[in-house]
C-alpha cells in the first residue's frame, strides 16, 4: 500500500490503589507503585487494511449527483414517475379530464456558491428507467428534440424549491402515449458557463421530484367542470456517470458513487490489552 497509517496511543498504567477495610488492610495484596504514562506507536497489519465498495448505491443515495464535466465528464440524474391514470372515479362513474397544465418540481439541496448562470434541464427519457440503466444507455435522449423545458437558478440560491409550469403548446412534450402506460421517465442536467455541479434531493431522503397535473373534468350530469390535481412522487430515482471510477489497489478508496470505506486493522500487544488504559489515542493518515 502507498500509504501511511499509524495509531498514537497514550497508555496509563495504574498501580493498583484499592485498601481492603474489612476484615482488615492488607496492602501485600494490592501492588504498589506510580501510573507510567507511555506512548505507542502502531503501524496497520500489512495486507489487512481494505476497501468495499457499494455501500449506498446511486439509486439509494439521500442527494442525485448532476454535473456538466466537474471531474471532466458529466453525470445526469434519472427519473422514474409511477403511472398516472387516464379517468378517475367521480359520483360512482369513470370520467375522462383535459390536462390544463402541468409542474414539475425538484429540490436543490447544495450547488457550488461561486457559479453563475446555472440552469437545470429536464428531459424526456423512456420509462423503463430502473436500477440497470447505464449513462451510455440514455445518453442518446439528452438531446434538443427531448428537451421537455430548463429552469434558471438564480445567482442567490443556494437552496431549495425549483418549479418549472408547461401549458398550452408546451404540454406536448409531456404527452404520454397509451403505449407507456402512463408512465413517464424524465432526465436531468444542468448547463452553466464553467464547469460545476449540484445535488437534488432524492426519494431516499423524501425531497424527490413531483409531478403534478392539472384537469378539468366535465360533469354533463351536473352541468358544471371539476377541477382535479394529480400529484406523483417519484418512484424511482438515481444518479449515472458518464465515467465509472475504478479502484487503485495501492489506495484506499473512500467516498465516491456508489459509496465506498476503508478498515484499517492493528495488532494491539498483550501489554496493552492486559495491562493498560488508553487514555488518548490519535490515528495518523497520509
Amino acid at each position: 500500500m502507498k500509504h501511511l497509517a499509524r495509531l498514537a496511543g497514550i497508555l496509563g498504567l495504574i498501580g493498583c490503589q484499592e485498601k481492603l477495610t474489612s476484615p482488615a488492610d492488607c496492602p501485600a495484596l494490592c501492588p504498589g507503585g506510580e501510573a507510567q504514562i507511555l506512548d505507542e506507536v502502531l503501524s496497520p497489519i500489512v495486507g489487512a487494511d481494505s476497501s468495499f465498495r457499494g455501500y449506498v448505491q446511486p439509486f439509494n443515495a439521500l442527494a442525485l449527483l448532476v454535473s456538466n464535466g466537474l471531474r471532466g465528464y458529466e453525470e445526469r440524474a434519472i427519473i422514474r414517475f409511477p403511472r398516472r391514470a387516464d379517468s378517475v372515479i367521480v359520483r360512482d362513474t369513470l370520467r375522462s379530464y383535459i390536462i390544463d397544465s402541468v409542474a414539475f418540481g425538484l429540490t436543490l439541496v447544495a450547488r457550488d456558491t461561486n457559479s453563475t448562470g446555472l440552469q437545470v434541464q429536464l428531459y424526456r427519457l423512456p420509462r423503463t428507467l430502473d436500477t440497470t440503466t447505464t449513462y451510455a444507455q440514455v445518453e442518446p435522449a439528452f438531446v434538443p428534440e427531448n428537451l421537455i423545458t430548463t429552469i434558471a437558478v438564480p445567482d442567490s440560491v443556494n437552496s431549495g424549491a425549483l418549479r418549472a409550469v408547461l401549458q398550452g403548446a408546451d404540454l406536448a412534450r409531456v404527452v404520454i402515449p397509451p403505449a407507456d402506460s402512463g408512465v413517464l421517465g424524465l432526465g436531468v442536467r444542468i448547463d452553466a458557463p464553467t464547469p460545476t455541479g449540484v445535488r437534488l434531493g432524492s426519494s431516499a431522503s423524501g425531497t424527490g421530484a413531483v409531478f403534478t397535473t392539472y384537469a378539468t373534468l366535465n360533469i354533463p350530469d351536473t352541468g358544471t367542470a371539476k377541477l382535479r390535481s394529480f400529484v406523483l412522487n417519484a418512484a424511482f430515482n438515481s444518479s449515472l456517470s458518464a465515467v465509472q471510477q475504478t479502484d487503485d489497489s495501492t489506495l484506499l478508496m473512500v467516498g465516491g458513487e456508489p459509496s465506498s470505506r476503508a478498515l484499517l486493522r492493528f495488532d494491539l500487544p498483550p501489554r496493552i490489552r492486559d495491562s493498560a488504559t488508553v487514555v488518548r489515542a490519535t490515528l495518523e493518515l497520509t
